[in-house]
């Protein structure tokens, strides 16, 4: 009698985790952000039915100007992450008015140190509404949200389950696109308020 089939989870036919990694890092974001007063507008977490629509938001301008559903199993490069995150600061516009800033702190740069990365990731994340997102690399092909830098490890909010990354396995060569994270797929997300915010930038 053949063996009884595993059920499948999120990632094992899709390339979601993109998407995934922007509403967590918003929810996260969100957990931390400074509200000045208990009101529906200023609820920590969105409600199942807002997240369900920025899920559709960004699969749908994930999706836009493809003849093909592609994005969706093969996944997001940094580009489209870049504008889905964009799309995702109009999204808190209208339902949080807040906006969201990105940045990528190491963009262009093929060598950077895991320390001053270690560094700078844990410089932002103590600051209220905030996460950061990173892209995995191959054989994991995967973009995943940091919370919290602890010692020499990442603590995640992950599609996946993964609860942490160490970083001492990802060492120095990931700045050679050899190890796990290449310094040009770090996203520096924060909250602000919307008529103060600027527009994300490169």
């Amino acid at each position: 009698m053949p063996r009884r089939p595993t059920a499948l989870e999120q990632g094992a036919l899709d390339g979601l985790c993109g998407v995934y990694s922007i509403v967590n890092g918003i929810v996260w974001a969100l957990r931390t952000y400074p509200h000045p007063r208990p009101q529906k507008q200023g609820r920590r977490r969105p409600s199942d039915e807002e997240l369900g629509d920025l899920f559709i938001v960004l699969l749908s301008n994930l999706v836009r100007g493809h003849s093909h559903l592609k994005p969706i199993v093969e996944g997001t490069n940094s580009r489209q992450l870049f504008r889905l995150l964009s799309k995702s600061s109009d999204w808190l516009r209208k339902h949080r008015g807040l906006a969201l800033v990105t940045r990528r702190p190491f963009h262009g740069r093929p060598y950077v140190p895991t320390t001053q990365v270690a560094q700078k990731l844990g410089r932002h994340l103590v600051r209220p509404g905030t996460a950061a997102i990173l892209g995995i690399e191959a054989p994991f092909d995967h973009w995943t949200v940091v919370r919290q830098v602890a010692q020499q490890r990442l603590l995640l909010l992950d599609s996946a389950g993964t609860s942490q990354l160490s970083m001492k396995t990802w060492g120095e060569g990931c700045s050679r696109k050899t190890g796990l994270i290449h310094p040009d797929n770090i996203f520096l997300l924060e909250l602000t308020k919307s008529k103060r915010a600027r527009k994300a930038v490169a």
